[in-house]
């Protein structure tokens, strides 16, 4: 009997000793690979379950109110950087921008995005398809003045069909997604689609639905197995299988265009890319263009290209709807500036301070990208009193700004005057970063900044915005995702009696 007590005795601390020296090595590798600091964290799988509770935009909140502006957290074997607050924004991303430029080596990243193009790529591939997206740009004139008849043209069919509506209830997702769409694809291919086309609704779904699944794919950025289990649990096959069905939509549409480019009148995006592309290979000159990295580029475009300035105009349609007072001041002023006129130009945009506070309220409160896209870093950088080691992944907290009491008094309500002086002149608007900054920075935000002013204005300009009569006002909460987007709701564009119809 003492042998067998002697023996359990043995195994007893044999395991106690294991398991000691076990959580010291751990807490000492944490130690070393904590990039700032932060809560307690589980053997192993880190953080994991503090990130799996609720709204980030309130963990982060707490996290910053108790550690700081810089909050290292851990998930499995990767270490992560929480980044917030203005300054501190500013300085990890403009400051020491270059040491934060790249991507995550993540399943988001790697296989959903397939770390091609410009969003999700880094290094060569990024500097040159940045660098080309932005020669492109300037040389169309994208963004500028001489670009808003493009934007003008796909104004048009959207104010119609919202007057069809005829002042009934309606969710305006579809047709201001299509619209704002169009007008990245005739810069892709010089190619507009109905507003009821199916197969362009279909990519519109996608997209909605990759936004949506973001959350569980999230989780096999840091456990890369959970990929292969049974079931698709983590979504991982229906966003690979949704980005699959998008490319073979596009490679189409890219296929049939090529099939017609004429070299010496280049027509649109695609055109001026295939042109380059086949210039660098035929001159045998360094480059990372291909057929492939179109097929993403274009992609790109249109994600992106529509997601943010789509999900903006809803939040600003849905704060219109909540705020009367606010859509009334905003219609006075622009029929002020309008002086009998029909239409609206951007360049009216600087004697219109109040609908400019209005948009960038609505930019603000909106808060579409709160985490905006995951940076990392390739090599240990120091930032203040901390080193954050290679490999980090970096999350840039833009709703620590946007939403912030000590910037911002009564940060959750609409209040556009926020944004406007004493003498009624627009102020504060180098404080949000709808755009993000640094090497990063949207390259489309002239292109977002138009789109938001002419859509808003003729859409104020043309109806008074309207709850709905069977479920009221729209939430003011929405979804979280990769964006911040509205949950469907329905308003009623009633058509204003315009000077000279009366």
């Amino acid at each position: 009997m003492a042998l067998i007590l002697s023996l359990i005795s043995d195994h007893i601390l044999t395991l106690l000793v294991t398991t000691v020296t076990f959580v010291l090595w751990w807490v000492s590798q944490r130690r070393r690979k904590q990039p700032a600091p932060g809560p307690w964290a589980w053997p192993l799988v880190g953080h994991l379950f503090l990130l799996m509770r609720g709204d980030k935009r309130e963990l982060f909140r707490k996290l910053r109110a108790q550690y700081g502006d810089l909050v290292g957290l851990s998930v499995g074997r990767q270490s992560i950087l929480v980044v917030s607050g203005s300054n501190m924004l500013r300085e990890v991303f403009v400051k020491l921008g270059k040491h934060f430029d790249k991507r995550p080596q993540v399943f988001t990243v790697q296989k959903v995005g397939q770390g091609k193009a410009v969003v999700n790529s880094s290094g060569d591939v990024w500097k040159e398809h940045r660098a080309f997206l932005l020669r492109f740009m300037s040389q169309a004139g994208i963004g500028k003045t001489t670009f808003e008849a493009n934007v003008l043209e796909e104004l048009r069919p959207l104010i119609k069909l919202l007057e069809s509506t005829r002042g009934a209830e309606f969710d305006p997702r579809y047709c201001i997604q299509t619209a704002v769409s169009n007008i990245i694809c005739s810069i892709s291919f010089g190619q507009r689609f109905d507003h009821e086309d199916l197969e362009f609704k279909e990519l519109l779904n996608i997209f909605d639905e990759n936004m949506k699944v973001s959350g569980a794919t999230a989780l096999v950025n840091y456990f890369p197995f959970l990929e292969y289990l049974p079931g698709d649990l983590f979504k991982c096959r229906l966003c690979l299988d949704n980005v699959a069905k998008v490319q073979r939509i596009l490679d189409t549409w890219i296929k049939r265009h090529v099939s017609t480019l004429d070299a010496s009148e280049p027509r649109d995006f695609i055109d001026h890319y295939v042109l380059e592309m086949r210039e660098k290979v035929k001159a045998n000159s360094h480059t990372t263009m291909d057929d492939g990295q179109l097929l993403k580029f274009v992609g790109d475009l249109l994600v992106a290209g529509t997601e943010t300035s789509a999900t903006t105009l809803r939040w600003m349609l849905i704060f219109l709807v909540h705020h009367e007072d606010v859509q009334q001041t905003m219609y006075r002023e622009i029929e002020k500036t309008l002086d009998g006129r029909a239409q609206l130009s951007i360049l009216d945009k600087k004697k219109m301070p109040y609908t400019e506070a209005v948009i960038l309220e609505g930019q603000r409160l909106g808060d579409i990208a709160p985490f905006s896209l995951p940076h990392a870093t390739t090599e240990p950088v120091k930032v203040g009193d901390y080193v954050v080691p290679s490999g980090t992944l970096v999350i840039p907290n833009l709703n620590s700004v946007h939403l912030d009491p000590e910037l911002w008094e009564n940060p959750n309500e609409f209040k556009p005057s926020r944004f406007l002086n004493g003498a009624g002149e627009v102020v504060r608007d180098t404080e949000i970063l709808p755009f993000f900054q640094g090497p990063r920075m949207c390259p489309g935000r002239g292109l977002a900044r138009l789109e938001l002013f002419l859509f808003l204005t003729s859409i104020v300009q043309h109806f008074q915005l309207l709850p709905s009569e069977s479920e009221g006002l729209p939430r003011l909460d929405g979804h979280v995702g990769i964006t911040y987007v509205p949950f469907p709701h329905r308003i009623r564009f009633v058509k204003r009696t315009l000077r000279g119809e009366e």
